[in-house]
């Protein structure tokens, strides 16, 4: 039976539990190599609120190796390797040099290791070294260094690991550590630790905690998680964790759902309190960010030929624990937020229709979703399709994706951000062959504040097994 979407921190939470996000496919030869190759051309001209036009043009190679080395004469019993590196180079084409050079970090080619690690699995410990992903109740992040995994307790699951954090140009992924805004990129030393435990081969509980400090010369964040899943009687489930900030000793995210199953459908609704969170000396620490409350529902259906999804919620701003400003209702100028301000409501529904064209699956779809209260009212409507189209007899399909939508918002506390916006894409993908296929988009947006802004891309991906 379907099993409801699952968010993220529980995700995490689940595959923490159940052992490392890659785990080693059981095939019978002893050494199996993937390699997978993209290669990506991307184009993008806006204007924003200056005059002249923003472009940029990105070329992409992405390179993508695993090597899985296997000891199938002890099956469950012997060790596992598995080697893995994923390399991207990419340059930006587009600033001419004048341009370039008055950016803050004025580099036209990228060097991003994505991972590059290798893995020992044995029955009861799992050891990773190098450059590691860490997927677990306090989200990902990644490290240079190695991590362990240690099943040596009944029906629990110790981890453990250290390095030093990840700094990375184009994909924002790491340590948030502070970096003042309009320099380069940081390049002082930065050092990730981190603890959990997990709880696994308990029918119907997935629970696991965790705990990650960031420092550079002093520490940055500090934080400790808890997510779980309960299994409850019939078709129910009940989901729930929070994280605190340990640097300043406060609560930064509470959550609870409660589910279950109404025959093919789902049926949730749970309660959520966030506090954003920063580096301990980022200077976003001194507005003074806003906590709020959320009650939430959701639904879906998911039928043979039709699929239903529905979600509401409510969140309230919690003002008192903010200094945040705001522009003034009746003039120009900052002032506090009022006193009176109301919840913001926020409420949408998906309709999906699935169908076969020259006997191959294709969809088609409507979105729609209305906001009022805090951020004024808000509309918006957003049609979407895949079909295919045939090219050679006897090979695959290429596939035409396109989606049309609009959105208007009328807050009369700033009417500068008011008005209508829209957006079109159109992309082609073809399975040009078993292991390469091809790929090209080209998406429009335009509103009356930034203007047009016109994105090209082209991709190529090769992928094999040996």
């Amino acid at each position: 039976m379907r099993r409801p979407p699952l968010p993220w921190r529980l995700a995490a939470c689940l595959l923490g539990a159940a052992g490392p996000a890659h785990a080693v496919p059981p095939w019978p030869t002893p050494a199996t190599w993937r390699l997978r190759v993209d290669n990506v051309l991307d184009a993008d001209q806006w204007r924003g609120l200056r005059p002249e036009a923003v472009e940029r043009f990105d070329a992409r190679q992405r390179l993508q190796l695993d090597l899985y080395l296997l000891q199938p004469e002890a099956p469950g019993r012997g060790a596992a390797l598995t080697v893995r590196g994923d390399l991207m180079i990419a340059a930006d084409l587009g600033p001419d040099g004048r341009a370039l050079d008055a950016q803050p970090d004025g580099r036209r080619p990228e060097l991003d290791l994505f991972e590059a690690a290798a893995d020992l699995r044995t029955a009861a410990v799992d050891a990773q070294a190098g450059r590691v992903l860490l997927y677990d109740s306090l989200g990902p992040d990644a490290l240079d260094g190695a991590r362990l995994d240690l099943r040596a307790l009944p029906y629990l699951t110790l981890h453990g690991g250290a390095g030093l954090a990840v700094r990375r140009a184009r994909t924002d992924f790491g340590p948030d550590l502070y970096s003042p805004d309009g320099t380069a990129l940081p390049t002082a030393q930065a050092r990730i630790w981190t603890v959990g435990l997990s709880v696994r081969d308990v029918p119907g509980l997935a629970l696991r905690a965790d705990w990650r400090r960031h420092a550079d010369d002093a520490v940055q964040r500090e934080e400790a998680a808890v997510a779980g899943r309960l299994q409850g009687p019939g078709a129910t489930w009940l989901d729930g964790g929070g994280k605190a900030d340990l640097v300043f000793l406060r609560a930064a995210d509470l959550w609870a759902d409660l589910g279950g199953r109404l025959g093919a459908g789902t049926v949730e609704a749970g309660w959520r309190r966030a506090r954003p969170t920063f580096s301990a000396d980022s200077i976003w620490n001194a507005f003074g960010p806003t906590a709020w409350d959320e009650a939430h529902a959701r639904a879906t259906w998911p039928g043979e030929a039709w699929s239903v999804a529905a979600d509401g919620a409510v969140r309230w701003f919690d003002l008192g624990s903010s200094l945040t400003q705001q522009p003034a209702r009746a003039q120009g100028g900052v002032a506090a937020r009022p006193a009176d301000d109301q919840p913001a409501l926020d409420a949408g529904a998906r309709l999906t229709r699935r169908f076969q064209v020259v006997g191959a699956p294709a969809h088609a779809g409507l979105e729609a979703r209305v906001g009022t209260g805090y951020g004024g009212q808000r509309h918006l409507v957003d049609v979407f399709g895949r079909v295919p189209v045939p090219l050679i007899p006897g090979n695959q399909p290429l596939y035409a994706r396109a989606r049309l939508g609009a959105l208007a918002v009328v807050d009369p506390d700033r009417p500068d951000r008011s008005g209508p916006s829209g957006w079109a894409v159109l992309a082609l993908d073809w399975q040009a062959a078993e292991s390469m296929r091809l790929e090209a988009l080209t998406e429009g947006h335009a509103n009356d504040i930034t203007g047009p802004r016109i994105r090209l891309m082209t991709r190529m991906t090769f992928t094999d097994w040996w």
